[in-house]
């Protein structure tokens, strides 16, 4: 924090503040004032979804009309399963059998600590939230490139 810190104050920015705190944190932070809250590459270390939630909440009450909230690079949910298979597949030798590739796969998708969202679970977030109404969930899906 303290290089980030650094940085804001050698570029003159007075405008920027940097806060250390908890995302659901928005003590002083004053309501419908910002043109945008980005939270990429965060919500995966989130507790739970109650706590993205209450972080949505917060973001949602800061962002002025016609303001966006982004959320980005999040774990999904439904490919969880078949990234742990392909992280599996690319340790493997060639004895690993297809009993013990599918105890690999279910040990890690189990112990796995971030936080992965299926993506229906936006959509009545439209609905819990009335500010969100006319938003847009986008969703893509990148295929890995091939030799």
């Amino acid at each position: 924090m303290q290089s980030i810190d650094r940085q804001l104050s050698d570029r003159s920015l007075p405008q920027v503040k940097l806060l250390n705190r908890l995302a659901t944190d928005f003590t002083d932070i004053p309501p419908a004032r910002f043109d945008a809250v980005i939270l990429n590459s965060i919500v995966q270390y989130f507790p739970n979804a109650d706590y993205l939630i209450e972080v949505l909440e917060g973001a949602i009450a800061c962002v002025a009309p016609g303001g966006v909230v982004f959320l980005g690079d999040l774990r999904s949910l439904p490919l969880l399963t078949a990234f742990h298979a392909w992280a599996q597949f690319a340790q493997a030798d060639a004895s690993l059998t297809q009993i013990e590739f599918r105890q690999r796969v279910d040990r890690a998708r189990f112990a796995d600590p971030e936080l992965a969202i299926d993506p229906g679970f936006f959509p009545p977030c439209a609905i819990d939230f009335p500010k969100l109404n006319g938003c847009k969930f986008a969703s893509l899906a990148v295929e890995p490139k091939t030799k």
